[in-house]
This record gives C-alpha cells, sequence and structure tokens, in this order.
C-alpha cells in the first residue's frame, strides 16, 4: 500500500511461489498440494483434500460443509479459547488443531466479574472518554447501599481499570490492587 515492494521475495517468485499464488493461499482457494509447487493456477474448487491431512482451517472447514468465512472463523476461535482472533496464520493452525481434536470441555467460556465490597460507601466511575483520576470523575456507586455490588467485566482498556455496565450505561472504574475490589470467573 506504501508503494514499497516489501514481499520482494513472494513478487519475485521464490522458491516457484508466485504473487498470484500467495493472495490464492491467503484467500484459502488454491489446493494445498499446488502451493509452492510453481505452479500459478488460480484454482478455485474446493479442496478435494481429505478433511484429516489438510492443512487450511479453510479447506478443512469446507470439506465439512461449515462456514469459512472469518465471522464463523472468529466464533470458532472464540468458542475453543483463542483470543482477540485475527486471522493469522499461527491462529489458523491453532484453530484447525483444537478443532480437529473435536469439541471443547466447557462450550460455555466463563467471564470475569467485578466485586466491589459493602464496606465501600461510594466508588468512583468515569466516563469511558476520561482518564481515570478524581477530577474526572462525575458520578459514584454505592456498593454500602446494596451489601456490596458486582459487576460483569465488559472490558478492561487500561492496567486496573475496567469497563462496567451501569445504570448510567457504561462506565470505568479503577480496580487496582489499592482497592478492596476483587476481580472473579464466573
Amino acid at each position: 500500500w506504501s508503494g514499497k515492494n516489501c514481499p520482494a521475495q513472494l513478487r519475485a517468485g521464490y522458491k516457484g511461489i508466485s504473487w498470484q499464488d500467495f493472495l490464492n493461499k491467503v484467500e484459502g482457494v488454491q489446493e494445498q498440494e499446488n502451493f509452492g509447487s510453481g505452479s500459478t493456477s488460480t484454482n478455485t474448487k474446493p479442496s478435494t483434500t481429505s478433511p484429516k491431512n489438510t492443512n487450511s482451517i479453510v479447506d478443512y472447514l469446507n470439506s465439512k460443509g461449515v462456514d469459512s468465512s472469518y465471522s464463523n472463523r472468529a466464533k470458532l476461535a472464540k468458542e475453543y479459547g483463542i483470543k482477540d482472533y485475527k486471522g493469522t496464520a499461527p491462529q489458523n493452525i491453532k484453530l484447525l488443531e483444537l478443532i480437529k481434536k473435536g469439541k471443547p470441555t466447557s462450550t460455555k467460556a466463563k467471564k470475569e466479574y467485578v466485586t466491589l465490597p459493602a464496606s465501600a460507601k461510594t466508588w468512583r466511575t468515569y466516563k469511558l472518554n476520561v482518564a481515570p483520576v478524581t477530577k474526572n470523575s462525575d458520578w459514584s456507586l454505592t456498593p454500602a447501599a446494596f451489601g456490596g455490588l458486582t459487576y460483569e467485566i465488559l472490558d478492561k482498556p487500561q492496567a486496573n481499570v475496567v469497563t462496567i455496565k451501569t445504570s448510567r450505561g457504561k462506565r470505568n472504574i479503577y480496580v487496582g490492587a489499592d482497592t478492596s475490589a476483587k476481580i472473579i470467573m464466573k
């Protein structure tokens, strides 16, 4: 995109792999046997490779009649415990290994929660677009009034800060080790 010829070896057909071969492999449309053979084929037929022997997640899913789109692979990755799925080669290899091993033992992923103790009279909250410092707090939770509060952690935008959903919408709270907040898995 920048005009640089960074993939110079691929563009030059290094080891018999043409640029088009590379693009086809990234798209998952070229059969495994043809990749690197010097062929410039742009075969777009689904792989006829046996599902047990394929090294392509896309070919494997297609051979099983499963949607191989990026969005479905991202869902499968989450189900199999792969975080921040971007569709990289290492992630795809790991996902393929996990799928071949079979369903994960627990299909229900555990979630993280933050518990604010009943001993805390108030707990400062912050809008998502401001730094979590005292001067930016415009509203507080009252854990003591409810015997303590527990919220699902929606995000961790920075160290010791979590995003929760309150009656005023999504808010950030500080939960450092110097506080009495507890983070638990359920």
